[in-house]
């Protein structure tokens, strides 16, 4: 269920993502805006599904509901944005797209935190899990999380490389919103 969920979560970021290139947001105001908020549940999905794989609660509990808190947060921030009429939240969403980047984009960085901050707790729980395992068996030809570990490695890779494209410490050829779906598309790819 929780893989499902991410996929699910992703899917739609990477429909915003779309919308944005292909200049269809104008379509869709409000819904490109509250789209663009997804990317603050990548990380508390992957890890409620690792812990599932690895013997944690898979079903959701409230105490988990907390994980949830900076999507909220930025909805929160957003509706007033998307309480306003429709031809003005499209000049606001065109004037921010037009704007050129100066500075750090905050909100950006603080998905990208988030993110690395679940993915790289989620992959030190999957190998303590594995260290416990093998303590405890001494054939793993069964029960192996390998491909997993392996995969959240290349997650944190991918993330400190698109960390380091809002820091300013390294900038794409194309433009950011080709990087930042190339990024999108890769890790939908690494989990199917």
């Amino acid at each position: 269920r929780f893989m499902a969920a991410l996929l699910g979560v992703v899917a739609l970021a990477l429909l915003g993502d779309f919308l944005r290139l292909d200049a269809q947001w104008v379509h869709w105001p409000a819904s490109y805006v509250a789209l663009s908020s997804l990317p603050f549940l990548f990380g508390p999905l992957l890890l409620a599904y690792v812990q599932a794989l690895t013997g944690g609660e898979a079903a959701l509990r409230w105490r988990q509901l907390g994980h949830a808190l900076p999507w909220v947060a930025n909805l929160m921030l957003l509706a007033p944005w998307l309480m306003l009429p429709e031809p003005q939240l499209i000049e606001r969403v065109r004037a921010g797209l037009a704007a050129p980047g100066v500075g750090v984009n905050l909100l950006a960085l603080g998905k990208a935190i988030s993110l690395l901050g679940y993915t790289g707790y989620a992959l030190r729980r999957v190998r303590r899990w594995q260290r416990n395992l093998r303590d405890q068996f001494s054939n793993l030809d069964r029960v192996n999380l390998r491909w997993l570990s392996g995969l959240l490695a290349l997650f944190l890779l991918l993330e400190c490389v698109f960390l380091s494209y809002l820091l300013g410490l390294w900038a794409p050829r194309g433009p950011m919103g080709a990087a930042d779906t190339a990024i999108s598309l890769l890790l939908t790819l690494l989990v199917l």
